[in-house]
Protein backbone atom coordinates (compact mmCIF):
# COMPACT_ATOMS: atom_id res chain seq x y z
CA UNK A 1 0.00 0.00 0.00
CA UNK A 2 1.18 3.55 -0.55
CA UNK A 3 1.21 6.49 1.78
CA UNK A 4 1.87 9.82 0.05
CA UNK A 5 2.56 11.68 3.31
CA UNK A 6 4.88 9.76 5.57
CA UNK A 7 5.79 12.29 8.25
CA UNK A 8 9.44 11.21 8.57
CA UNK A 9 10.05 11.60 4.85
CA UNK A 10 9.40 14.35 2.36
CA UNK A 11 5.67 15.27 2.42
CA UNK A 12 5.65 15.21 -1.40
CA UNK A 13 7.36 11.85 -1.72
CA UNK A 14 5.34 8.71 -2.34
CA UNK A 15 6.45 5.81 -0.17
CA UNK A 16 5.55 2.14 0.04
CA UNK A 17 4.61 0.88 3.49
CA UNK A 18 4.33 -2.47 5.26
CA UNK A 19 2.62 -2.84 8.63
CA UNK A 20 2.73 -5.70 11.14
CA UNK A 21 0.23 -5.54 14.01
CA UNK A 22 1.36 -5.88 17.60
CA UNK A 23 0.60 -8.87 19.80
CA UNK A 24 0.52 -10.05 23.39
CA UNK A 25 3.93 -11.36 24.45
CA UNK A 26 5.82 -11.68 27.78
CA UNK A 27 8.71 -9.60 26.39
CA UNK A 28 6.45 -6.56 26.67
CA UNK A 29 5.52 -7.10 30.32
CA UNK A 30 6.30 -4.56 33.04
CA UNK A 31 9.13 -6.66 34.47
CA UNK A 32 10.67 -7.42 31.08
CA UNK A 33 10.71 -3.74 30.09
CA UNK A 34 12.13 -2.70 33.46
CA UNK A 35 14.92 -5.29 33.16
CA UNK A 36 15.82 -4.08 29.65
CA UNK A 37 16.10 -0.49 30.89
CA UNK A 38 18.12 -1.55 33.92
CA UNK A 39 20.59 -3.83 32.14
CA UNK A 40 20.76 -2.09 28.77
CA UNK A 41 21.21 -5.56 27.25
CA UNK A 42 18.14 -7.35 25.82
CA UNK A 43 19.70 -10.83 26.09
CA UNK A 44 20.79 -10.35 29.70
CA UNK A 45 17.38 -8.91 30.53
CA UNK A 46 15.69 -11.95 28.95
CA UNK A 47 17.84 -14.33 30.98
CA UNK A 48 17.06 -12.45 34.21
CA UNK A 49 13.38 -12.43 33.31
CA UNK A 50 13.36 -16.21 32.95
CA UNK A 51 15.36 -16.69 36.16
CA UNK A 52 13.15 -14.41 38.25
CA UNK A 53 9.99 -15.95 36.83
CA UNK A 54 11.18 -19.48 37.52
CA UNK A 55 12.24 -18.70 41.10
CA UNK A 56 9.01 -16.86 41.80
CA UNK A 57 6.91 -19.73 40.42
CA UNK A 58 8.84 -22.22 42.56
CA UNK A 59 8.38 -20.07 45.67
CA UNK A 60 4.62 -19.73 45.14
CA UNK A 61 4.21 -23.43 44.35
CA UNK A 62 6.27 -24.45 47.38
CA UNK A 63 4.31 -22.14 49.68
CA UNK A 64 1.02 -23.56 48.44
CA UNK A 65 2.18 -27.14 48.84
CA UNK A 66 3.48 -26.73 52.39
CA UNK A 67 0.36 -24.82 53.45
CA UNK A 68 -1.43 -28.16 53.89
CA UNK A 69 1.00 -29.22 56.62
CA UNK A 70 0.46 -26.09 58.70
CA UNK A 71 -2.18 -25.31 61.29
CA UNK A 72 -5.64 -24.47 59.89
CA UNK A 73 -5.21 -20.73 60.47
CA UNK A 74 -1.78 -20.56 58.85
CA UNK A 75 -2.73 -22.99 56.10
CA UNK A 76 -5.53 -20.80 54.75
CA UNK A 77 -3.41 -17.64 54.97
CA UNK A 78 -0.39 -19.13 53.22
CA UNK A 79 -2.50 -20.75 50.49
CA UNK A 80 -4.34 -17.49 49.85
CA UNK A 81 -1.08 -15.54 49.73
CA UNK A 82 0.42 -18.03 47.27
CA UNK A 83 -2.59 -17.80 44.94
CA UNK A 84 -2.71 -14.00 44.97
CA UNK A 85 1.06 -13.67 44.61
CA UNK A 86 1.16 -16.04 41.63
CA UNK A 87 -1.71 -14.14 39.98
CA UNK A 88 -0.01 -10.77 40.49
CA UNK A 89 3.33 -12.18 39.31
CA UNK A 90 1.78 -13.57 36.15
CA UNK A 91 0.17 -10.20 35.43
CA UNK A 92 3.35 -8.10 35.78
CA UNK A 93 5.74 -10.72 34.45
CA UNK A 94 3.88 -12.45 31.63
CA UNK A 95 1.21 -10.08 30.33
CA UNK A 96 2.73 -7.61 27.89
CA UNK A 97 2.27 -6.06 24.48
CA UNK A 98 4.81 -6.06 21.67
CA UNK A 99 4.17 -2.92 19.59
CA UNK A 100 3.42 -3.13 15.90
CA UNK A 101 5.98 -2.60 13.16
CA UNK A 102 5.91 -0.05 10.36
CA UNK A 103 8.30 -0.16 7.39
CA UNK A 104 8.43 2.68 4.85
CA UNK A 105 10.43 2.59 1.63
CA UNK A 106 11.06 5.71 -0.44
CA UNK A 107 13.31 6.29 -3.42
CA UNK A 108 16.30 7.02 -1.17
CA UNK A 109 15.44 5.86 2.35
CA UNK A 110 14.22 2.86 4.32
CA UNK A 111 12.49 3.80 7.59
CA UNK A 112 11.56 1.25 10.28
CA UNK A 113 9.54 2.03 13.40
CA UNK A 114 8.45 -0.18 16.29
CA UNK A 115 7.24 1.49 19.45
CA UNK A 116 10.03 3.72 20.75
CA UNK A 117 12.60 2.20 18.39
CA UNK A 118 13.28 3.48 14.91
CA UNK A 119 15.93 3.27 12.23
CA UNK A 120 16.45 5.31 9.10
CA UNK A 121 18.74 3.85 6.44
CA UNK A 122 19.89 5.47 3.24
CA UNK A 123 19.58 2.97 0.41
CA UNK A 124 23.14 3.82 -0.65
CA UNK A 125 24.33 2.44 2.71
CA UNK A 126 22.81 -1.01 2.17
CA UNK A 127 25.39 -3.64 1.26
CA UNK A 128 23.10 -6.67 0.92
CA UNK A 129 19.78 -8.07 2.06
CA UNK A 130 17.95 -11.37 1.96
CA UNK A 131 15.72 -13.86 3.72
CA UNK A 132 16.84 -15.15 7.12
CA UNK A 133 15.41 -18.26 8.76
CA UNK A 134 14.28 -18.11 12.38
CA UNK A 135 16.71 -20.80 13.60
CA UNK A 136 19.75 -18.94 12.27
CA UNK A 137 18.44 -15.70 13.73
CA UNK A 138 18.02 -17.16 17.23
CA UNK A 139 21.30 -19.06 17.16
CA UNK A 140 23.47 -16.37 15.61
CA UNK A 141 22.19 -12.88 14.90
CA UNK A 142 20.20 -12.10 18.04
CA UNK A 143 23.24 -12.93 20.17
CA UNK A 144 25.20 -9.95 18.86
CA UNK A 145 24.63 -6.53 20.40
CA UNK A 146 25.28 -4.64 17.16
CA UNK A 147 22.39 -6.36 15.34
CA UNK A 148 19.26 -4.21 15.55
CA UNK A 149 16.03 -6.22 15.52
CA UNK A 150 12.57 -4.94 14.58
CA UNK A 151 10.19 -7.87 14.81
CA UNK A 152 6.81 -8.84 16.21
CA UNK A 153 7.21 -12.39 14.93
CA UNK A 154 10.19 -14.33 13.60
CA UNK A 155 8.41 -16.38 10.93
CA UNK A 156 9.46 -14.18 7.99
CA UNK A 157 12.74 -12.35 8.62
CA UNK A 158 14.74 -10.09 6.34
CA UNK A 159 18.41 -9.45 7.12
CA UNK A 160 19.78 -6.13 5.87
CA UNK A 161 23.53 -5.60 5.97
CA UNK A 162 24.54 -1.92 5.98
CA UNK A 163 27.82 -0.05 6.13
CA UNK A 164 27.02 0.69 9.79
CA UNK A 165 25.47 -2.44 11.35
CA UNK A 166 23.19 -5.37 10.45
CA UNK A 167 19.45 -4.99 10.88
CA UNK A 168 16.71 -7.64 11.02
CA UNK A 169 13.07 -6.97 10.15
CA UNK A 170 10.31 -9.46 10.98
CA UNK A 171 7.25 -9.51 8.73
CA UNK A 172 3.85 -11.11 9.23
CA UNK A 173 4.18 -13.32 6.14
CA UNK A 174 6.94 -14.39 3.75
CA UNK A 175 5.08 -12.62 0.94
CA UNK A 176 5.44 -9.27 2.75
CA UNK A 177 9.14 -9.91 3.30
CA UNK A 178 9.64 -10.85 -0.32
CA UNK A 179 7.66 -7.80 -1.44
CA UNK A 180 10.09 -5.46 0.35
CA UNK A 181 13.06 -7.40 -0.99
CA UNK A 182 11.75 -7.11 -4.54
CA UNK A 183 10.79 -3.46 -4.07
CA UNK A 184 14.33 -2.63 -2.97
CA UNK A 185 15.63 -4.29 -6.13
CA UNK A 186 13.20 -2.59 -8.51
CA UNK A 187 12.48 0.70 -6.73
CA UNK A 188 13.76 3.85 -8.51
CA UNK A 189 16.77 4.06 -6.23
CA UNK A 190 20.45 4.62 -7.06
CA UNK A 191 21.64 1.84 -9.37
CA UNK A 192 24.19 0.63 -6.81
CA UNK A 193 21.47 -0.71 -4.51
CA UNK A 194 19.97 -2.86 -7.26
CA UNK A 195 23.41 -4.25 -7.99
CA UNK A 196 24.28 -4.88 -4.35
CA UNK A 197 21.10 -6.57 -3.14
CA UNK A 198 21.68 -10.30 -2.80
CA UNK A 199 20.17 -13.22 -0.91
CA UNK A 200 21.96 -13.89 2.36
CA UNK A 201 22.62 -17.55 2.96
Amino acid sequence: MTNPQADALSPRETVTTWTVGGRLHPSGSLIARALRRWTGDPLRAEALHLLIGSLFALACSGAYLISGSLSPDWSASVATWAIWASTAGAFVGLVGWTPGLHVLLSSETLLIRQGEKDARIALNDIVSCGALDARTFHRVHRRYADVRTFAVRTDALLLIETTDAPLVIGFATPSDRDALHEAMQTHPAPTCIRAQVAVVA
